[in-house]
């Protein structure tokens, strides 16, 4: 063995940082939604997801610049922050919880309660343009301080192409549904893992399509050399290191 590390090496220690999270995911709803709509979301310990599945939407936050989604498009926010999805800018907001009382429904995420089977928004009007989201929940059982989920942004937007998203969201969708709505022995527990693999597939994603110079700490993962030092620091971070020995 000659030292040197191949551009795995950062992906396994991804693997090992990843796991600490001790993810509890869940789809919470499957949304058709007709413009004109706009309904405001509040915040949450936890880093809730939408997927576009059919047309397209805007996601606006206090002090931010509002971002056009597409369908194919994934958007997480990793430090459940307060935030609006419309179907155009300016629109008149209503609270989530009117739009599921609306529908029926009285119920909220809660950390630790199992949601079942996924709930079925409509919202707008009926004669609208329609958007079709699923939305959901990445939990994260260790609330205390979290080093990766300090080293990702406010938003993560991982768009897709032409109407699509790239093969992993996809097939990992496409099953998380199937499981999130089946009745069969299991499905739930196959869900909730389901989506806690596409929270480490998004966050490989954004952190391949990151340039170099941003994304922090996190961004050195991907890095060869750094990757090493960053390895043997969360391997052994009792032993005392210096510059020189990293």
């Amino acid at each position: 063995m000659d030292g040197t590390i191949g551009p795995s090496y950062g992906v396994d220690i991804l693997s090992e940082v990843l796991r600490d999270l001790r993810l509890e995911s869940t789809v919470f709803c499957v949304l058709e939604l007709r413009e004109p709509w706009a309904f405001a979301k509040e915040p949450l310990e936890a880093a809730p997801f939408h997927i576009v599945v059919e047309g397209q939407c805007v996601l606006e936050r206090a002090g931010a610049e509002a971002i056009e989604l597409g369908a194919g498009d994934l958007v997480i926010l990793p430090h459940g922050g307060e935030h609006v999805l419309a179907s155009a800018p300016g629109i008149e907001r209503t609270p989530f919880k009117q739009v599921l009382h609306e529908n029926g429904r009285s119920e909220t995420w809660t950390q630790g309660t199992p949601i079942g089977r996924p709930l079925e928004i409509r919202f707008g009007n009926p004669a609208g343009v329609v958007a079709r989201l699923v939305s959901g929940v990445f939990a994260f059982r260790d609330l205390r301080r979290n080093p990766i989920l300090e080293g990702l942004p406010g938003v993560i937007h991982l768009p897709g192409e032409h109407g699509r998203g790239p093969a992993w969201l996809e097939s990992s969708l496409r099953l998380l549904l199937d499981e999130a709505f089946s009745e069969a022995p299991g499905s739930s527990t196959v869900a909730q893992r389901v989506a806690d693999i596409l929270f480490v597939q998004a966050v490989r994603a954004f952190l391949s399509s990151t340039p170099t110079s941003a994304g922090g700490w996190l961004r050195g993962l991907t890095d060869p050399q750094v990757s090493k030092a960053l390895a043997r620091v969360h391997r052994a971070p009792e032993v005392a290191l210096t510059l020189q020995g990293l």
